[in-house]
């Protein structure tokens, strides 16, 4: 991702204050649960925990990023196998810490992060626009989002889940007026093309009583957990129905 300012990794930064390093001997049971299998890498050095009661999500990060965080802890200059590398993934793995919000910059007689630092640094790239449905409907997503203001995660992810919902109506009660009617348009009987696909990788199971309404597979390997397959299926929804 391009900048407006190239010689970045010269500014002064800190660890956004708004977090604690938490390593993997400390974490709660509750967040090792959320790292799912990533709790098994090797490079995984914690979570940084949101302090008090701050709602802006919990990150896992590696040993090079707790590393680079602990550096920063007051504010100072990044190490300097850091600031003096010539390598343009350096650049971007900074900057992408930034707009996660893991570290501050200071630019402009403030520190900045997230959607702040982007609109100095970044305003210069190009956009990319989108060229599929799924593409252009995530776009839209995300700037609906940006306006909202929203610092709570849940609320955030919400807002998000149901993006684009449309209301039950006479039309789409006629259209979709059975199971078979909605999986003959999703194209997931036996037999459709992107029912062979999904088999060819995933098991389907039988949902449980609070997942009625959705179709969900499970990757043999793997004991079904139904939170992880719901993203999946949304793609081929929002494709479908569009």
């Amino acid at each position: 991702m391009p900048t407006n300012n190239e010689n970045f990794l010269n500014a002064i930064f800190r660890a956004n204050p708004r977090y604690t390093l938490v390593s993997k001997l400390n974490i709660t049971p509750l967040h090792r649960n959320m790292l799912g299998s990533l709790w098994d890498d090797t490079n995984l050095f914690g979570v940084l925990q949101p302090k008090g009661a701050l709602n802006i999500g919990v990150k896992a990060v590696s040993i090079d990023t707790a590393d680079l965080y602990t550096a920063v802890q007051q504010p100072a200059l990044l190490p300097e196998r850091v600031r003096f590398s010539t390598d343009e993934v350096v650049k971007k793995d900074i900057l992408r810490l930034i707009l996660d919000g893991v570290l501050e910059i200071y630019l402009n007689d403030r520190f900045v992060c997230e959607e702040e630092a982007c609109a100095i640094l970044c305003n210069n790239s190009p956009l990319i626009e989108p060229t599929s449905q799924l593409a252009r409907l995530s776009r839209e997503a995300l700037l609906y989002v940006q306006e909202l203001r929203v610092e709570d995660t849940l609320t955030l992810g919400a807002r998000l889940y149901f993006f684009n919902r449309k209301p039950t109506s006479a039309y789409w009660r006629r259209r979709f007026h059975n199971p078979m009617a909605v999986a003959s348009h999703l194209g997931i009987q036996t037999g459709d093309y992107t029912n062979k696909q999904l088999n060819r990788h995933w098991s389907k199971i039988k949902p449980s009583a609070a997942s009625q309404g959705w179709y969900i597979w499970s990757q043999p390997h793997r004991q079904p957990d139904e939170s992880e397959h719901g993203r999946f299926i949304n793609c081929i929804l929002v494709q479908k129905l569009r």
